[in-house]
């Protein structure tokens, strides 16, 4: 009885306007990093756009169900993405390699993917499986994976930066977490352009997803939430979500 009146509901959500004024409860999941930088500072400016929307942000790099833990919608890294979910791309964030002066002053700077391994790595491990995130790299077109050594791991990407700070290794860190150390110069980045060394080889960037259980939960708040946050990006790190 219960799943027929579910499916009832999302019929009749499926043929409202989707020009109707985003309102009601907007309860999001979203990957930590991504949430407690760009998504949360973005979400006020939603809720004065929409102000009967009602917004609840979960902040968690497991394995969120959408109907148990009563989410409308989440925010996910390609690692975090499940069979059966609705996943539309909304962004391409450029990952930076990076570490502190101190670090490379000690052990010199590597010049190609391939000198990592001789280096102190700072890796993610993610709490879905288990494994650490691999350092994708493309070169002439084709994809490949550093060859790494973890020296410290962490399941969360601010305290891999706060090791890579106090000058314990090499991490990789998403262009949005790294930006303000690099501005002030406590990390230095790694394998840009020419001054790399080997400049076709650069990171695999991190694809964003917005992602709904079925089809009939792109409702219209769900579509705002997803207009939102890519109107709030660089245009740079933006894929067309119309």
């Amino acid at each position: 009885m219960m799943m027929a009146r579910e499916c009832l509901q999302r019929a009749q959500a499926a043929v409202t306007d989707l020009d109707a004024t985003p309102e009601g409860r907007l309860r999001i999941a979203c990957s930590t990093s991504f949430g407690r930088h760009k998504l949360a500072p973005l979400l006020p400016s939603l809720k004065a756009r929409y102000p009967r929307l009602a917004i609840e942000l979960l902040l968690a790099d497991r394995a969120v169900d959408h109907a148990r833990e009563d989410v409308d919608v989440s925010i996910r890294i390609e690692p975090q993405l499940e069979e059966g979910l609705v996943a539309r791309p909304i962004a391409q964030v450029p990952f930076v390699f990076c570490a502190a002066p101190s670090y490379l002053a000690r052990t010199g700077v590597p010049r190609t993917p391939e000198a990592l391994r001789e280096h102190r790595c700072l890796l993610f491990r993610h709490p879905k499986d288990g494994r650490h995130l691999r350092w994708g790299f493309v070169r002439d077109g084709l994809r490949f994976d550093a060859e790494v050594s973890p020296a410290l791991v962490s399941d969360d990407i601010d305290a891999l930066a706060a090791m890579a700070l106090a000058g314990g290794g090499i991490t990789r860190l998403a262009a949005f977490v790294a930006a303000p150390y690099l501005a002030r110069g406590e990390l230095q980045a790694l394998f840009e352009g020419n001054e790399a060394g080997d400049a076709q080889a650069l990171p695999e960037p991190m694809r964003l997803f917005l992602c709904v259980s079925d089809r009939r939960d792109l409702t219209p708040k769900v579509r705002a939430l997803m207009t939102h946050i890519v109107e709030g990006l660089p245009a740079e790190w933006r894929v067309d979500v119309a």
